[in-house]
């Protein structure tokens, strides 16, 4: 992609919280996806933002002022709702996250569910 152009949806990306971020995770995975793709409305989701295939639970996360305790708060907490709601009917668990994954980061989705799909502003812009 052109890096002008990458440039601008990164900052439009970046500049996303809560649910316009829901919104262009929406839009993106609809695009991708098609019909394997369902968007969950986002009250009472009950710790879905999304499903793709029938399978794979969603859920997105676009703090206003990232760090790493919130993030491990955040994903505990939508961990959580996954294993009470959705992990005996859909097997994988995706953390879609608008900024760029540190080690810690990695390693907290990890322990919470291994083989946790994991993508961040630059798997969403490619």
């Amino acid at each position: 992609m052109d890096s002008i152009l990458r440039t601008l949806f990164r900052t439009a990306i970046e500049g996303r919280k809560d649910i316009a971020f829901q919104a262009v995770v929406d839009s993106i995975y609809s695009k991708t996806f098609g019909s394997r793709f369902t968007s969950v409305k986002q009250k009472r989701d009950k710790g879905c933002d999304g499903i793709v295939e029938n399978k794979k639970i969603i859920a997105a996360y676009a703090p206003e002022k990232p760090n790493l305790k919130d993030f491990k708060k955040k994903a505990d907490d939508d961990f959580g709702k996954y294993k009470d709601n959705w992990a005996t009917t859909h097997s994988e668990w995706e953390y879609v996250y608008n900024g760029e994954f540190t080690a810690q980061m990695v390693q907290h989705l990890d322990s919470l569910k291994q083989n946790c799909h994991k993508v961040d502003i630059n798997c969403l812009l490619d």
